[in-house]
């Protein structure tokens, strides 16, 4: 694990403050685990560049509030502008506003987390996955004209192993904008999918420019080479 580059950046993001976050205090050593999750990976990532913004949202008050302490932690005092998060009720519909209004440009990448992706007819699940094929809609266009940097889908089906294999194989569940309509939304020219298991199962679209395609592809093949051996099933990366 540790020539993985995703092990090596959670080693960077608690390295000595101020450099790093330092030491978490108050932790159960026998329950618990220090974990420098996306959005401060991202933070680390961008913090040194000449230009840039995080703009992060959240529905649960506790993942905001959470964030909202990292980002005061001295690592990221020279973050500026300063990351800003978000409390939104819907991020989705936040999202789908600001996709409306013009509001992202083509330097600007855009990651989307559902996590929670089971087939399902229920209101909630099924007006959730309308809005992610929306989202992918225009986030097709805009990368194909150049008015947004890339974007990507965390696709997480949890608990749900059944629903999940229904979903991921596109064996004619029947869910609608299922997974596999979903991944049809991109181009294949700009589309780079990500599937595996580990425990539960999960994939990751991304919508890419043509021209950074093969190269991020091969990136990622790269990133989770050393981490094959723990998935319990399919690994592909593929456009």
């Amino acid at each position: 694990m540790r020539q993985s580059k995703l092990c090596a950046a959670q080693e960077r993001a608690f390295r000595p403050s101020p450099a790093g976050l330092g030491s978490i205090e108050g932790m159960n050593a026998d329950e618990e685990r220090a974990y420098a999750a996306s959005a401060v990976l991202h933070a680390f990532a961008l913090r040194d560049l000449p230009k840039k913004f995080l703009l992060l949202m959240d529905c649960d008050p506790k993942v905001t509030e959470t964030l909202a302490r990292v980002f005061a932690e001295p690592a990221f005092h020279r973050f500026d502008p300063p990351p800003r998060v978000l409390l939104r009720k819907s991020s989705e519909d936040e999202l789908l506003d600001r996709f409306r209004r013009s509001c992202f440009g083509g330097s600007h990448v855009v990651h989307l987390d559902p996590f929670a992706f089971v087939v399902s007819q229920k209101p909630k699940p099924k007006q959730t996955r309308e809005r992610y094929a929306e989202l992918l809609r225009i986030a097709n266009r805009r990368v194909e004209t150049g008015t947004l940097g890339a974007l990507s889908v965390f696709v997480a089906w949890g608990q749900d192993n059944v629903g999940a294999r229904a979903d991921l194989c596109g064996d004619g569940s029947g869910a609608s904008n299922g997974y596999q309509d979903l991944r049809a939304i991109i181009g294949s020219e700009r589309r780079i999918v990500v599937e595996w298991c580990w425990g539960q199962y999960f994939a990751m679209l991304l919508v890419v420019p043509p021209a950074i395609q093969e190269e991020v592809m091969e990136r990622i093949e790269g990133y989770c080479k050393p981490f094959e051996r723990r998935l319990t099933k399919r690994f592909k990366v593929y456009a």
